[in-house]
């Protein structure tokens, strides 16, 4: 049986203290309890500094298949706000074309920011389409439901 090095109680489990590495009761088991004199060392952590470059920039604006990409969501971003406007196209035309435009603009403005952002991060990004989410658009355009996806 262990004594506890504070009160001196018999213990069948004793506690270590992981600051001053003591042998305590129940009862004196946290550091406040029993006047740690390592506590305000804290737990000894063991790190290393690791520097990581970042990644290098491609210099190229655009890659050809992000431009395909980003063309093809380009309109089926675009042809969006036909669903909605598809009675205005030839008696409100201008409407509509500015439905499409600030529907493509919008688009381009918040996916480029994230590319953008990225990048200026010195991390790799490009714009991809996903092959479901061409199919979910799609057939949303079926639905009263819109979904980009």
């Amino acid at each position: 049986m262990a004594r506890c090095d504070y009160c001196g109680r018999e213990v069948d489990l004793p506690f270590r203290c992981r600051y001053c590495g003591g042998l305590y009761c129940a009862e004196h088991r946290l550091p406040e309890a029993h006047g740690c004199t390592g506590l305000y060392r804290g737990p000894r952590i063991e790190t290393e500094t690791q520097w990581v470059r970042p990644p290098e920039v491609k210099p190229a604006l655009f890659s050809m298949r992000e431009l395909h990409h980003l063309s093809v969501a380009l309109l089926l971003v675009s042809l969006l706000p036909l669903t909605w406007l598809r009675g205005l196209i030839f008696r409100r035309p201008l409407l509509v074309l500015g439905a499409i435009a600030i529907f493509a603009a919008a688009f381009l403005l918040h996916e480029l920011g994230h590319r953008f952002t990225a990048r200026s991060l010195g991390y790799w990004a490009e714009f991809r389409l996903s092959p479901m989410g061409v199919l979910i658009t799609l057939l949303s355009y079926l639905t009263p439901l819109k979904i980009v996806a």
